[in-house]
C-alpha cells in the first residue's frame, strides 16, 4: 500500500503542475491583450493573485503556531507538574 502511494504521489503532483502552468499563461495572455486595448480590467489582477496566494499560508501558519504552542505547554506542564 505504501509503495503505491509513494509511486502515485509524484505523478499526481506533476499532472497538477502542468495544468497550473497552462492556466497562468492563459491569464497572462488575456490580461496583456486587455491592457493593450486601453481596457484596464487586468490592473487589479496581480494584487488579487498575491492576496489569494498568501491567505492559505497565513492561515496554515496560525493553525501550526496554535497547535505547537499547545503541545509545548502540555509538555512543560507534565515536566514541571
Amino acid at each position: 500500500m505504501r509503495l503505491k502511494v509513494i509511486l502515485i504521489t509524484p505523478f499526481l503532483a506533476l499532472m497538477a503542475g502542468a495544468e497550473s502552468f497552462a492556466q497562468c499563461s492563459m491569464c497572462r495572455a488575456v490580461t496583456n491583450s486587455n491592457m493593450q486595448n486601453d481596457d484596464f480590467v487586468g490592473t487589479g489582477l496581480n494584487p488579487a493573485i498575491i492576496y489569494l496566494m498568501i491567505l492559505p499560508y497565513v492561515l496554515l501558519s496560525v493553525i501550526a503556531f496554535v497547535f505547537f504552542r499547545k503541545q509545548i505547554m502540555q509538555r512543560l506542564r507534565s515536566f514541571f507538574g
